[in-house]
């Protein structure tokens, strides 16, 4: 059921399962963040295009991340052309505190 695929993204992956022991101002904060992600990702899925073929909640989340992904990988493309320096495009889009491959 489509619903209960949106109810778990919602939960799971977009964090509204995650307020746990915080405050009532906190959690407020949260719900807010939350809903107008929602709300986006409910308008998305309204207003898509006929060629996107969205059916649920959960396929825009996968369409976001892809192409984020693919956003990402590209300008790490374009930084390595650049600066010819593997190292530094390493520090910047993988390393996070860790040493980089030798």
């Amino acid at each position: 059921m489509p619903i209960e695929v949106d109810n778990y993204y919602v939960k799971q992956l977009l964090g509204l399962g995650d307020f746990r022991v915080q405050s009532y101002e906190a959690v407020e904060k949260w719900f807010a963040i939350i809903f107008l992600a929602y709300t986006y990702l409910q308008w998305r899925l309204n207003h898509a295009s006929p060629e996107e073929r969205f059916q649920v909640v959960a396929d825009i989340i996968r369409h976001h991340r892809q192409h984020h992904a693919c956003q990402v990988l590209e300008a790490a493309c374009v930084m390595a052309r650049q600066d010819e320096d593997l190292t530094q495009v390493m520090r910047r889009f993988v390393s996070r505190g860790l040493s980089p491959p030798p």
